[in-house]
């Protein structure tokens, strides 16, 4: 009689134990359908809001402030602007009235991008700090834009400066008196051994990133003797360390004799009377490196007068 007793008592525990599975289960169930139901509603009353509230593009943080604003170049002490952007205050706002013109952007698309657009000033401002030795990383910080904007406005700088006819930034010289001017600067009141100089001509391989066959038909010839790419750029210079004269149309492998050949001074210079001297002593030329075809207008110092140069 015992044994019946016992097996019919498991039998109801086993049943008690799964009803309350069956409710637990249950209520998960309906737990989880309620919270399925909340996160619909709420994400229907938010798209009905979002639609509802009027359309607009400016950041929950409000303007950016960018340190280019004429009250904060106004701000800066003399010398710390001097620093900064390696030229006067004075200096710093005319070339900015010069160049403003090709600095100007649509105002309506650059709000619709960032929220405000970016003054004059503060992009020249920006490419001056590139063009003193700054790094893109601290322009990026210290005027509030990204790295693609940082370069897109450094370039915008450049052809500004370039096109620019007010400053007449590379002219070589074309008057008998200009050429005495520089053959006197270049004498160094008789300490220089060279004398009727009125240029001093040069290359250099100017890097830049491996080109592609859209960007040249031939890329490997980019790739120079130092083993990167790079330009050859022919450039002449005054007396006064300002060039007055550049040539980037050779690739790098071109050895400089090739790439003078193919620049425009060397067209000018083979032309007669291409540097008037009324005075026939001492004759006009352009000092250059020995490794350059002789020409009758081009003279390359040894190496033991370079060395008496003053530097």
């Amino acid at each position: 009689m015992s044994i019946p007793s016992r097996t019919g008592g498991l039998r109801r525990g086993r049943r008690q134990i799964l009803s309350r599975q069956r409710r637990t289960r249950q209520q998960g169930a309906l737990r989880l359908v309620a919270l399925v139901a909340l996160t619909l509603a709420v994400a229907v009353c938010h798209t009905a809001v979002v639609t509802g509230a009027p359309f607009s593009r400016e950041s929950s943080m409000g303007r950016r402030s960018r340190l280019g604003m004429s009250s904060t170049l106004l701000s800066l002490p003399e010398a710390d602007f001097r620093l900064l952007f390696r030229m006067s205050r004075p200096d710093f706002f005319s070339l900015l009235d010069i160049v403003r013109g090709g600095l100007e952007v649509d105002e309506g698309t650059a709000v619709l991008a960032t929220g405000q657009p970016i003054p004059a000033d503060c992009r020249l401002a920006l490419a001056l700090r590139i063009l003193s030795k700054a790094s893109y990383l601290d322009c990026m910080l210290a005027f509030g834009v990204v790295r693609c904007t940082v370069f897109n406005i450094f370039h915008q700088v450049l052809r500004a400066l370039d096109e620019a006819p007010q400053l007449k930034n590379i002219i070589f010289p074309i008057t008998p008196a200009e050429y005495e001017r520089q053959s006197n600067l270049f004498a160094r009141g008789g300490r220089n051994p060279l004398r009727g100089c009125v240029s001093a001509v040069d290359g250099i391989a100017v890097g830049l990133r491996r080109p592609t066959v859209q960007d040249a038909p031939s890329p490997v010839s980019y790739y120079n003797r130092k083993g990167f790419f790079a330009l050859n750029v022919q450039a002449a210079a005054r007396a006064d360390f300002k060039l007055h004269f550049l040539s980037a149309v050779a690739a790098g492998s071109c050895h400089d004799c090739v790439a003078f050949s193919a620049c425009g001074l060397a067209r000018h210079l083979a032309q007669d009377g291409s540097l008037p001297n009324p005075n026939p002593n001492p004759n006009r030329h352009l000092a250059r490196p020995a490794p350059m075809t002789q020409h009758h207008r081009r003279v390359s110092p040894p190496a033991a007068t370079l060395a008496r140069l003053p530097r």
